[in-house]
C-alpha cells in the first residue's frame, strides 16, 4: 500500500462544460500516430528501478475546467514487488499556456474505500518550467520533468500505492500527458476533482496510462563496487601506514 497524487477535477485537452477536458476534445478527434514524437531523453527512460506503463507516444492530455474545477488530482496505481526508497518520479504535461506550472506530486496509499486512494503518504510542491506546447497533430511532444523525491526520506513496502500530481487548473490550461492506445494494457488510476475519486476511464473513456514513471530503489541494492584499482590503491597505503607505525614503536 503507497501513494497517491491529491484532489481536484479533472480535464483533457478539448472539453468545454464539463468537470473533465482533455487535449483531444480541445482540439478535435486526435488523428492516428504517424509523425515521430519530439522526445527529450533523459534518464527517466533506462534509470535503475523505474516502473514504466505507457508506450513513449502521447495521444493526449487531462486536466480539470478551471470555470468549474479549484483543484484536480491524478494518479496511477503502481506494483511495488521490491520494497525500497521511493527515490524520484518523471512526469509529463502539455500546455496552453506560458510553459509553467506549480504542482504537487502526492503519493497515497491504496486503502480508500474499494482500493481508492486513501492516506496521503506524502506531497512535495515543485515548479515546473519548459513544458511544451501542444500542436496537433498526435502524438505530442514529450518532454520528462525528472522530480528527485528523495528529500521525503519515503520507504514503500510490497504492495500497490497511488503516484501523481495535484494542481490547480489553469486558463488556457495545462495538462498531464495520457497514453491513449489501443494496445497499451489498461492501468489502474484515479481522478480527483476537488473530492471524491474516479476511475481515470470514467472522465476520460480513452485512458490507457498516464506518462507517470516512479523510481523506487530497492533497500537490498548492492553498493557500487570499489575499482579494483582503488583497492590496490587502499592497500599500499594500508601497508606504508603499517610499517610506520611498526618503524615508530622500534624507534622509541
Amino acid at each position: 500500500m503507497f501513494f497517491v497524487f491529491g484532489a481536484g477535477m479533472a480535464s483533457s485537452y478539448g472539453q468545454a462544460a464539463s468537470s473533465a477536458v482533455d487535449l483531444a476534445s480541445i482540439e478535435g478527434e486526435a488523428p492516428p500516430k504517424t509523425a515521430t514524437t519530439s522526445y527529450v531523453k533523459s534518464d527517466c527512460d533506462t534509470a535503475p528501478g523505474l516502473i514504466i506503463t505507457d508506450d513513449g507516444s502521447i495521444e493526449n492530455g487531462y486536466s480539470g475546467n478551471p470555470n468549474v474545477v479549484s483543484s484536480i488530482a491524478i494518479v496511477e496505481r503502481f506494483s511495488i514487488t521490491d520494497p525500497g526508497q521511493l527515490a524520484k518520479v518523471c512526469l509529463a504535461f502539455l500546455t496552453f499556456a506560458d510553459g509553467n506550472l506549480d504542482v504537487e506530486v502526492v503519493v497515497f496509499d491504496d486503502d480508500g474505500t474499494d482500493g481508492d486512494p486513501g492516506t496521503e503518504l506524502a506531497s512535495l510542491p515543485v515548479s515546473l518550467s519548459g513544458i511544451p506546447a501542444a500542436t496537433p497533430p498526435a502524438p505530442y511532444p514529450l518532454v520528462w520533468h525528472d522530480i528527485d523525491l528523495t528529500s521525503l526520506d519515503l520507504t514503500l513496502g510490497s504492495g500497490y500505492v497511488y503516484i501523481g500530481a495535484r494542481w490547480e487548473p489553469d486558463n488556457p490550461n495545462t495538462f498531464l500527458a495520457a497514453d491513449e492506445s489501443p494496445e497499451t494494457p489498461l492501468a489502474e488510476g484515479r481522478v480527483q476533482m476537488d473530492s471524491g475519486w474516479d476511475p481515470i476511464q470514467v472522465r476520460y473513456p480513452d485512458y490507457r496510462s498516464m506518462f507517470i514513471r516512479p523510481q523506487v530503489i530497492p533497500a537490498d541494492t548492492p553498493p557500487v563496487p570499489v575499482p579494483f584499482a582503488n583497492w590496490a590503491l587502499y592497500s599500499l597505503v594500508a601497508l606504508i601506514l603499517g610499517f610506520v607505525v611498526i618503524g615508530f614503536r622500534r624507534v622509541f
